[in-house]
């Protein structure tokens, strides 16, 4: 299992997020701590190193050390900011 450590600007928007949204990014957090690249997960290709995953309209842009078994979450955004 891996852990998950958020960004300080992501836990901000995450906490304003309504409470069905924030219960959806809650159940893809516990799938990506099982396993970060099953689902609809993708690497970006101008960010080295960096993947997101697609819930609903909102993107989860992370980055993954499988050594240290740490997922760093760097943004949750809509899917027209996200890729900025």
């Amino acid at each position: 299992m891996f852990e998950i450590r958020v960004a300080k600007h992501a836990q901000r928007y995450y906490d304003r997020l309504p409470a069905d949204l924030a219960a959806r990014l809650d159940r893809a957090f516990t799938r990506l701590r099982e396993d970060p690249f099953a689902g609809d997960v993708k690497r970006l290709q101008s960010y080295e190193g960096s993947y997101r995953l697609r819930v609903g309209d909102l993107r989860i842009l992370f980055t993954v050390n499988l050594e240290a078994r740490v997922i760093e979450v760097a943004a949750i955004l809509p899917r027209g900011q996200a890729y900025r």
